[in-house]
């Protein structure tokens, strides 16, 4: 696999600053091309760069990260999107993963299983939080009762591994 580049979205300045250094030290494979600040930032840094992924949180200025990820998966279907927030509010998790992101992982993610995810997610592989994927598990319908589903199709096919 060759470098990854990405894009980080997220309003609070220390946090993506950090994180960029941190990926700095810790891997070879991945590069922070820009940070954005705001939803619009997002478009214009995904404009100039066309990274692999983009590390975006939800609640951001002038545009949320929900509707910035659906805007770059439209007009830039080879960027992968994946959620990186302190949210883990059931309507930003649905809304993200129909609009195309291919994860969402809470910010006290260990830094490992970050580094993996942005591995995963750039080559369009879905990455869950552990705790979003148990909620969501959890309003899986009885058997039987599929009219009731309540989970996108993606969690179905997912192994008693990947769930937990």
């Amino acid at each position: 696999m060759g470098m990854i580049s990405l894009v980080r979205a997220d309003d609070h300045v220390l946090f993506c600053e950090s994180l960029r250094t941190v990926l700095e030290i810790e891997t070879d494979d991945i590069r922070v091309a820009g940070i954005a600040r705001t939803g619009i930032e997002v478009l214009d840094l995904v404009d100039q760069y066309q990274p692999d992924l983009v590390l975006m949180d939800v609640r951001m200025p002038e545009m949320d990260g929900v509707e910035a990820a659906r805007l770059v998966r439209e007009r830039y279907p080879a960027t992968q999107v994946m959620i990186l927030t302190t949210f883990d509010d059931d309507e930003y998790v649905r809304e993200a993963v129909h609009h195309g992101a291919v994860g969402y992982l809470l910010k006290d993610v260990p830094l490992e299983r970050l580094i993996m995810a942005i591995r995963e997610a750039s080559r369009g592989v879905m990455m869950i939080s552990p705790a979003i994927a148990r909620k969501l598990a959890s309003e899986s319908p009885a058997p039987g009762n599929a009219s009731k589903a309540l989970l996108p199709d993606w969690v179905r096919v997912l192994s008693r591994r990947e769930k937990e």
